[in-house]
């Protein structure tokens, strides 16, 4: 998780370092500010099964605001007596937009209220009552996002989180679709008419 956490934490400086930079391109301030929904479906490090959705807005020459919720679980179909363990997160970040030719990449971060829930059930032929357990906490969610723009209104990439707080840190990556108004540098797509 040391590794992990590290790895992330020098990817994100890297990329704030990155979004800092463009800031004196004069080029993509004439355009439309973007504004999309995403949502993805991967892996996390609970074990099965991740999805993430969230609202993106570009409030201002390339700086962000989110809200967002994610889903995990350790399973991704539970027949068996095993417990379950699963994190619920609802998320308010910021963060800045980077805009290369043909793709966006965003990084942000933020609050969050997270439930960390644990539940049992007997199993397919059990006969033992169900039991769910809850603990709620404040977390910090880093999220990454890279797209490539297909054309205007779709972009199809790759996200990756971490989920900083007390109760149980989780890390993942989803395969993305953003569905909105995109923009990038010069207004270029990988589809043109």
């Amino acid at each position: 998780m040391k590794i992990t956490l590290i790895t992330f934490t020098a990817l994100v400086l890297s990329s704030f370092a990155a979004a800092f930079g463009q800031a004196g391109h004069r080029d993509s301030t004439d355009i439309r500010r973007s504004l999309w929904g995403a949502s993805g479906l991967g892996g996390s490090s609970l074990g099965a099964l991740s999805f993430m959705a969230n609202g993106n807005a570009e409030i201002q020459h390339h700086w962000l605001l989110s809200v967002s919720a994610q889903a995990e679980s350790s399973t991704f179909f539970n027949l068996t007596a095993k417990p379950t363990t699963g994190v619920n997160t609802y998320g308010v970040l910021a963060g800045k937009i980077i805009k290369p030719r043909f793709a966006f990449f965003t990084i942000s971060a933020g609050a969050a209220l997270v439930n960390v829930y644990t539940h049992t059930n007997p199993g397919l032929f059990g006969t033992g009552p169900q039991t769910r357990t809850s603990r709620y906490t404040i977390g910090f969610p880093i999220l990454l996002q890279g797209y490539g723009v297909l054309f205007r209104a779709l972009g199809v990439g790759l996200s990756g989180y971490v989920n900083i707080n007390s109760v149980k840190t989780t890390s993942g990556i989803h395969m993305s679709m953003a569905v909105g108004r995109l923009t990038t540098r010069k207004n270029r797509y990988i589809i043109t008419r």
